[in-house]
């Protein structure tokens, strides 16, 4: 099938040719799957279809989560619903889909982060620690597509949690469009509801929150006036919550509301992201770059060595949403940084160790070759080129080894 008929067909043409990508990956139980990723940057972002499961011809559309976006003037927000406000908690979003055989029947459940077709080992072996008994039962009785917030500190990001690992439902997608979520499953903290009556008011919900705020009400004449109160009022309560406990409290909050036509819709409110025409705080860059090595996991490596600038353009488009490109292009030097730092921690060997496994496995093809493997291994150490060449020289010569200086 060609790719115009792939991105008609099942992505209602809204998918470009060039945004779409052939796969085919083999599952953690060891089904193979095949079709085609999308990677276009609307609501299709992460989404896929699966022509061919086991070598047999299936049909199957798999829907990633849209990346929720900030408020702006000309929302089509429904005024006359009540919106909750729930926590935006700082994790990986993992979509669990169901795979199926060619007869309609479930042969595995599958996690999956927004750009994988399966999600990295590391993520599923976190999501294994958590409670799978609500889906089993979903399962069993529905046909859809779960979508969670894996987190805790086991996932580290920048919000401290007292969770090890868990997951929260934030959005059930059935029959081809997002429904309310199920109520077998544990959601965010709602934090606030968010009320119109002539006036827009928020009301404070939140038990483990509610001690931070001076009232459990705040009124404001325009939609505009609320979201910006929402935003002042998150800052307040980080600030309190960190003078009191050294941590942040909380990353943001997601409103689920409905647009006018009465669809599913988020709206996302954050007190960190700096000012979108001067300056991006540290903060915000290290949320993407976790991100990215939410997405790509084991993978970066070989990516790296592949394509030195991948995850550079993945951080540009995902701050682009909330910066000019001419304030991200600023910030270059500090995106390679917090890159490279990040993945310095991921990679939790010291030169040392580095050392001793060079030695122990390329010794005898000579200090040159145990630099080039140390290049292209272990990419984000380069800083540490000459002192990982001065380390190795001293190895070898205490272990006996010659070399050609």
């Amino acid at each position: 099938m060609k790719l115009k008929d792939v991105s008609e067909k099942y992505f209602n043409g809204k998918v470009s040719q060039r945004n779409l990508s052939r796969f085919t990956q083999t599952t953690p139980e060891g089904n193979v799957i095949e079709g085609y990723f999308s990677k276009e940057p609307n609501k299709y972002l992460g989404s896929f279809i699966i022509t061919r499961v086991n070598d047999e011809p299936a049909n199957q559309f798999i829907q990633s989560m849209p990346k929720i976006h900030f408020y702006n003037n000309e929302e089509d927000i429904c005024s006359s619903v009540i919106s909750r406000c729930y926590e935006k908690l700082d994790g990986a979003c993992l979509i669990v889909y169901p795979l199926k055989d060619k007869n309609g029947n479930i042969i595995e459940i599958i996690p999956k982060t927004r750009n994988r077709v399966v999600a990295d080992k590391e993520f599923i072996d976190l999501f294994n620690k958590t409670d799978q008994n609500p889906i089993n039962q979903y399962y069993a009785k529905n046909d859809g597509m779960l979508l969670f917030e894996l987190y805790g500190t086991l996932n580290p990001h920048l919000i401290q949690y007292d969770e090890d690992i868990d997951v929260r439902l934030i959005a059930v997608y059935e029959d081809s469009k997002f429904v309310p979520v199920n109520p077998i499953f544990k959601k965010p903290d709602l934090v606030f509801t968010l009320e119109y009556d002539g006036n827009w008011t928020i009301l404070v919900t939140s038990k483990k929150f509610k001690s931070y705020f001076d009232s459990e009400k705040y009124t404001y004449p325009t939609l505009r006036d609320a979201i910006n109160g929402m935003y002042l009022l998150l800052i307040d309560l980080n600030d309190r919550h960190e003078t009191k406990t050294g941590r942040k409290a909380i990353e943001g909050v997601v409103i689920n509301t409905l647009n006018t036509d009465g669809h599913p819709k988020w709206i996302k409110v954050k007190p960190n992201i700096g000012n979108k025409d001067y300056v991006i705080m540290e903060d915000t860059i290290r949320k993407e770059v976790l991100k990215y090595f939410d997405d790509y996991g084991s993978e970066v490596l070989s990516i790296y060595n592949r394509d030195e600038g991948h995850h550079t353009e993945y951080i540009y488009r995902m701050l682009e949403e909330e910066f000019s490109r001419d304030v991200i292009e600023e910030y270059d030097s500090k995106i390679e940084d917090i890159f490279i730092e990040t993945w310095n921690k991921k990679v939790r060997k010291n030169i040392k160790t580095i050392c001793d496994d060079m030695i122990d496995e390329y010794a005898d093809r000579g200090i040159d070759f145990c630099m080039e493997m140390f290049v292209k291994k272990y990419p984000m150490k380069k800083g540490q080129y000459d002192e990982f060449r001065d380390l190795l020289e001293k190895q070898m010569l205490k272990y006996g080894f010659m070399y050609d200086s």
